[in-house]
């Protein structure tokens, strides 16, 4: 496909069929570095669309981290009102527990004066009875005394 010319230095000079083979093969190179370069781009926009399409994993570790927030935030939550109600318990049970000792004070100097009172009781009975008895006899002496002073008179 090269002829050659007359000459002593002679150089290859290529034929009109050579040229159009050169020709389509730049052509070609140019065509393949236009693909390259849109399949490149092509490339960029996949996989910047791919990014923005989240992976099965991405996904999981999102909901992951959404839920270890939600969690600490309800842990925080929790603690609050635990610190509260404990609060609230300490002081509850501080004052029950105040309450319980007065009252076991008071129940022991209560059972003492009931004691007292009932012995004071049984001993006003014990003197109401004798009164009573007292009473008896001097009506039935009274009785008598009038009886005999009406005989008398």
């Amino acid at each position: 496909q090269w002829s050659r010319s007359s000459g002593s230095n002679q150089t290859p000079t290529p034929t009109i069929a050579a040229s159009l083979g050169i020709m389509a093969a730049i052509r070609c190179a140019v065509l393949l570095c236009l693909l390259t370069s849109a399949a490149a781009s092509a490339g960029a926009g996949i996989a910047a669309r791919g990014r923005a399409d989240v992976t099965p994993v991405e996904k999981v570790i999102k909901l992951l981290n959404v839920l270890k927030t939600k969690v600490e935030d309800e842990g925080i939550t929790e603690a609050d009102s635990y610190n509260e109600f404990s609060c609230f318990c300490k002081k509850v049970t501080f004052g029950k527990s105040e309450s319980i000792k007065t009252s076991k004070d008071n129940i022991g100097s209560l059972s003492a004066d009931i004691a007292a009172k009932t012995s004071s009781k049984e001993e006003k009975t014990t003197e109401l009875t004798g009164r009573k008895e007292k009473q008896e006899s001097l009506s039935a002496e009274l009785a008598e005394t009038v009886a005999r002073f009406k005989q008398d008179q």
